[in-house]
């Protein structure tokens, strides 16, 4: 005869009621699930008397329930990691600790979290998800515009500045990292528990993704010449690439062949921008496009992470740390640039990407306050780190200036020349109607024409000075450290 009953949850409450002292005690018995966190083994950690074994397969109270199935599913959901309860338990953790999550809006939205790192108003998140001026809430619920001080491309931090005092900095874990299968906890903003996690694999250096474009490339053309995009909205179709053109530079790099241009991508990074000069039409354009991950773009690399990922939303810029410390916390990619905290309510990292379905990294402190120190020092300004690009469309905008004085104005006027003489000529030309019927028909043929190229001309011009507007824009928003979009 079976014996069912009810899984406690006495100490998941007494968690929240007691001391971090309480905590640590109260997740000794759940230790063991470091490496095994199936929601029916949290519920067994639960109400365990003894602390359990990681290669228990089952214990008393999971094999008491699994005889109803609606009892395990509603156990299992009573217990999964991201329920309430279970977070709720980790709350005094939390609370022990520095109230220094910020949050980071775009004036409108959340973009991402942020960590104090000093008491008089410096905040550091993740660079490639600032957009527009960011905004800093504070704890306290103020919302200030932040000014950004420093840009690391590399680990992808951002150093921001609000004009404020008395701020809780974090406070990092002195000595060893956790060891693995120890358990983290992403707060949010509020001093509340976002998330829960364990450490997979200790601090590891993460190899850099390589950037894409998007397209495919003839190989039976003459150069290196667009034959069709490589999925839908690529980075290169959004940016105006066609079908068709033909790529002659990258970044002022001249591009002879398919190789070359592989071999320049292959140096940028998703979300790095690149300047390709095509020609189109007998004219030459220089066009900014900001590349993405193969995964994202590529329709056969995107089944293939769906079905690693199961659909889990992952961080853009995800690869290329220095010293990464991979936890199996369910991040969302907007959660990074907060802190990433141990059972004593000290910082064991700086959450930096969402890179798949159980894997997310954390910049390690040691690295954070090195990266700091030089984020702080002046060298790493937006204008420093962006200079190169800076340059780059700064030319890209020249040259389109060039184009409009060289080619397209001295076709615009003679088109109006031709068109004057024409509509000048039309009156004296209807005094003879009669016999000069057809030849009139003819001239106001040849005027609309006319006509239709001078606005045709008038668009391109158009078209231009925006382009030229966008790159203008984008040149003052990298000198103030923001990314364009």
């Amino acid at each position: 005869m079976s014996h069912h009953r009810e899984p406690s949850l006495g100490l998941v409450r007494g968690v929240t009621r007691h001391s971090e002292q309480g905590v640590s005690t109260a997740w000794q018995r759940l230790h063991w699930l470091t490496r095994a966190c199936s929601s029916a083994a949290l519920v067994a950690a639960l109400v365990a008397p003894v602390p359990l074994r990681a290669d228990d397969d089952m214990t008393p109270a999971t094999t008491e329930t699994q005889e109803s199935g609606t009892e395990v599913l509603r156990v299992r959901r009573t217990f999964e990691r991201d329920n309430s309860q279970v977070l709720s338990a980790f709350q005094a953790v939390i609370g022990s600790a520095p109230n220094c999550t910020v949050e980071i809006t775009d004036g409108q939205k959340r973009i991402a979290l942020g960590t104090i790192v000093s008491n008089d108003g410096e905040v550091l998140t993740k660079a490639s998800l600032l957009s527009g001026l960011p905004t800093i809430v504070l704890p306290s619920g103020e919302h200030l515009e932040a000014s950004i001080l420093g840009i690391d491309v590399v680990e992808d931090l951002a150093l921001l500045k609000v004009e404020h005092q008395d701020l809780q900095p974090v406070r990092w874990r002195d000595g060893d990292l956790p060891e693995l299968g120890s358990w983290v906890i992403t707060a949010d903003y509020g001093q509340q528990v976002q998330s829960i996690g364990v450490i997979s694999v200790l601090p590891r250096s993460i190899p850099k993704e390589r950037g894409a474009l998007g397209i495919r490339m003839d190989p039976d053309a003459e150069g290196v010449v667009i034959a069709a995009y490589s999925g839908d909205d690529t980075p290169a179709e959004k940016a105006g690439i066609r079908i068709g053109d033909r790529v002659i530079e990258v970044n002022d790099e001249p591009v002879e062949s398919m190789v070359d241009l592989q071999t320049a991508i292959a140096q940028a990074s998703p979300g790095d921008a690149v300047i390709l000069t095509v020609e189109r039409d007998g004219n030459t354009l220089a066009i900014q496009v900001i590349l993405a991950n193969l995964a994202l773009i590529d329709p056969n690399a995107r089944q293939r992470e769906m079905q690693e990922t199961l659909g889990a939303d992952l961080s853009i810029v995800r690869t290329g740390f220095s010293q990464a410390l991979q936890h199996d916390t369910p991040l969302s990619p907007m959660n990074c640039g907060g802190p990433l905290f141990d059972l004593q309510g000290n910082a064991v990292g700086l959450n930096i990407a969402r890179a798949g379905r159980v894997n997310s990294y954390s910049l390690t402190p040691s690295l954070v306050q090195e990266r700091l120190t030089s984020l702080r020092s002046g060298e790493l300004t937006p204008e420093t780190v962006f200079a190169e690009r800076i340059t780059r469309l700064t030319t890209a905008v020249t040259r389109l200036t060039s184009r409009i004085a060289e080619e397209l104005e001295p076709k615009l006027s003679e088109v109006d020349s031709e068109l004057k003489t024409l509509q000048e000529s039309e009156p004296m030309r209807e005094a003879a109607l009669e016999e000069a019927e057809k030849l009139l028909e003819e001239l106001r043929k040849q005027i609309s024409a006319l006509n239709d190229s001078r606005q045709e001309l008038d668009g391109r011009i158009q078209a231009i000075k925006e382009r030229q507007s966008e790159y203008e824009r984008q040149i003052e928003q990298l000198r103030r450290g923001v990314l364009p979009r």
